[in-house]
């Protein structure tokens, strides 16, 4: 069941659950999730803009299995109602704090970072590099300058 992130929800059903949530959150200019674009990368992205602040995330967890598109949205759905809820309770910032921390835990390891397996080649390790940046770089939607960071020094770790 993967912690309940199996659904049998369809597009357009988990869509509409998310502008729900978004709604009572107050946030009204957003980027919804293509079904299209989702089909052809592999993984669902909702950008959120509010006041200022412009931030895409995006969930590619279930990329490769059966209704992953579906899979990928729901889980953005469950992560922005379970975020609203908790700052309802007053625990917001505590839950933020905490994910970054516990987040930050995993040992770092190159190969993880840049989607390849340990022994790979050179030309495979340049060609994941080329397609991790093509999806992280600042300046794309999904960018991250942290990612680009990551990925850079994968790389270099690596010989690359």
């Amino acid at each position: 069941m993967l912690g309940g992130l199996n659904t049998n929800k369809s597009w357009d059903v988990l869509l509409k659950e998310l502008q729900d949530e978004l709604r009572k959150w107050g946030v009204t200019d957003y980027l919804l999730p293509y079904k299209g674009d989702s089909q052809r990368l592999g993984k669902v992205n909702l950008t959120l803009k509010v006041g200022e602040r412009e931030k895409t995330v995006s969930c590619a967890k279930f990329t490769g299995q059966v209704h992953a598109m579906e899979r990928n949205l729901s889980a953005i759905v469950q992560t922005v109602r379970a975020t609203r809820l908790a700052d309802q309770r007053g625990i917001g910032s505590l839950l933020a704090d905490v994910a970054e921390l516990l987040l930050a835990l995993p040992e770092y390891d190159p190969y993880r970072v840049l989607g390849v397996p340990k022994g790979s080649s050179p030309e495979e390790i340049r060609k994941a590099y080329h397609r991790q940046m093509n999806l992280y770089h600042p300046d794309k939607m999904q960018g991250s300058r942290l990612m680009y960071d990551v990925i850079k020094r994968a790389a270099e770790d690596l010989g690359v």
